[in-house]
């Protein structure tokens, strides 16, 4: 009796749940870090799906490593980075061998969440 007892509450509490929408559990699905350049900000990573879809092809990146990005970029130090534009093909930013002065962002300014 105890076992189908349970069993029932169970699966109420399964059915219950069924059509809800997902419940926030603290972490983005995306954080797309962006670096300052002297052309404005642009995205470092093209393989990032943000608000449903991927960056566009042509869009302006800089062709930096994710551990550049994430680890070595020190904050109010002046880099000279890749120019390149986003291929979504191969999900990559492509270099246009062009220079470009860039720095890392503040901590927790430039980096959007969606």
């Amino acid at each position: 009796m105890v076992r189908l007892l349970s069993w029932a509450v169970f699966f109420a509490i399964i059915a219950c749940s069924l059509g809800q929408v997902a419940i926030s559990t603290g972490f983005a699905s995306c954080i797309q870090i962006i670096w300052e350049t002297t052309a404005g900000g642009m995205i470092t990573d093209c393989s990032q799906l943000c608000d449903g879809k991927l960056p566009e092809t042509g869009t302006q990146c800089l062709a930096l490593g994710s551990g550049a990005t994430r680890h070595y970029g020190k904050q109010d130090v002046n880099y000279t980075c890749i120019l390149g534009q986003c291929d979504q093909e191969e999900k990559v930013c492509k270099t246009d061998d062009l220079l470009i002065d860039c720095w890392a962002p503040k901590v927790n300014q430039k980096i959007r969440n969606a």
